[in-house]
């Protein structure tokens, strides 16, 4: 039986129409066999993400896209290896595309962790709202993506959702992507709110993704309870060990 995922750490950077950058777990504290998810926005199309054959052999695609009036996105995984440290990437150049990227780290997973994905879709609003998905497995890691074409001054992932890599930035056109994590209980429905973003404009279009990183846990470990204002689900690592708590979606109690 596999334990619950874990979030590692994440790091990211950015750049005023940078030609080259990399993906890096450099510093951070991970195993192999554990999941890096890298995500890169640009402000500008048609700049997009280019790389080496090397580069592409290290990614496994999730969504890539571009859009005239949004610009473009990458993400994508690696499950890592002893020895990884960066990963490099290109793009053309592109005047004043404020380009921002980051890679987050969970323990725990498959070798082929991606369980679900939606597809990637714009808004126009102030706080994006990545789509619903439908979780497979007990404990899986549901991951709540946007990419806004604008800065922001201060961010708040999704309700019951954790931080696992943001970034925004004003140099050139300004953009700014985050990246949020909330580890579900049995499978089922999963609908993130939305991003809370301070300093936006309703106008700026963004793009949004959501995902689920699978794990082997046993559904009948975990288990349901009503707590306050809404359900939180316990996680028992063997079925004599006392339970931890994981984060919980709100709802009501049955009748």
């Amino acid at each position: 039986m596999a334990p619950i995922i874990s979030y590692k750490g994440a790091t990211s950077g950015s750049d005023n129409n940078p030609t080259s950058g990399t993906f890096s777990v450099s510093g951070l504290t991970w195993n192999a066999g554990d999941v890096a998810i890298s995500c890169w926005y640009t402000s500008d199309y048609p700049k997009i993400l280019t790389g080496s054959a090397a580069f592409y052999a290290a990614q496994t695609l999730i969504r890539s896209g571009s859009d005239a009036a949004t610009g473009s996105y990458y993400i994508a995984y690696r499950v890592l290896q002893a020895g990884d440290t960066t990963w490099t990437w290109g793009s053309p150049s592109d005047v004043g595309s404020t380009t921002v990227w980051g890679t987050a780290v969970f323990g725990t997973t498959f070798a082929t962790p991606l369980e679900t994905s939606s597809s990637v879709s714009t808004q126009a609003a102030n706080d994006p709202q990545s789509p619903a998905i439908n979780t497979l497995s007990s404990g899986s890691c549901v991951l709540s993506f946007f990419a806004k074409l604008n800065d922001y001054t201060s961010v708040v992932p999704p309700t019951n959702f954790s931080y696992a890599v943001s970034h925004s930035s004003t140099s050139g056109n300004d953009a700014s992507m985050g990246l949020a994590y909330f580890i579900a209980g049995n499978p089922g429905t999963v609908t993130p709110a939305v991003w809370t973003l301070g300093g936006g404009a309703v106008g700026d279009p963004a793009f949004v993704w959501t995902g689920g990183l699978k794990t082997g846990s046993n559904p009948a470990l975990f288990t349901r309870f009503w707590v306050g204002d809404g359900f939180t689900y316990r996680y028992q690592a063997s079925p004599t060990a006392g339970a931890g708590g994981a984060k919980a979606g709100a709802g009501a109690p049955g009748r």
